[in-house]
């Protein structure tokens, strides 16, 4: 006689608790239609790395980095805000002035934070947090921004790491 097991994936990751920041960046609305954000979200970093933006956010860069911040969601439309950002220094930098930035609040949150390698598993592992971990944990979505964090070599460039920050309330 077989004895059947459900087996829920133990994904690496830490509950934390922050207070709220602001975060300024670059911005763009993108499309959840077909899953086209996963085309426009890389050409979107493509383009303010070449320009120079990304360069000039990670100047001014806090422990969390240059990330990205997915915001106003809107089920209907099947799009959403993505934003280039960082957390917002004291005081605007002069250079930001010609950057058309936008500045948005982070509200205090407890966040699910889950780490990983290398950008090709971002996807895979976005649905094993909304397949798999937050339906057999004990928090469900807060409903506020989501943040994606990148730990790049500063010598290299070369991507050693990223997390994704989920905002969570207990169920």
């Amino acid at each position: 006689m077989y004895k059947i097991y459900e087996w829920v994936l133990i994904m690496d990751h830490r509950i934390i608790e922050r207070e709220g920041f602001k975060v300024i960046g670059k911005s763009i609305v993108v499309s959840k239609v077909s899953d086209n954000q996963l085309e426009e979200i890389p050409l979107f970093w493509k383009k303010n790395d070449e320009n120079g933006t990304c360069d000039k956010l990670a100047q001014h860069a806090s422990e969390l980095g240059v990330m990205g911040v997915m915001f106003d969601y809107k089920e209907e439309e099947q799009e959403m805000e993505y934003m280039i950002a960082i957390e917002s220094p004291i005081g605007s930098p002069s250079e930001f002035d010609q950057l058309e930035l936008k500045e948005i609040d982070i509200p205090a949150s407890t966040w699910a934070v889950f780490s990983g390698q290398h950008l090709s598993e971002i996807k895979e592992t976005y649905e094993k947090i909304y397949g798999e971990w937050l339906p057999s944990s004990d928090y469900q979505h807060a409903f506020l921004p989501e943040l994606e964090t990148y730990d790049v070599d500063s010598e290299t460039g070369e991507m050693k790491g990223y997390e994704i920050w989920i905002p969570v309330r207990e169920k």
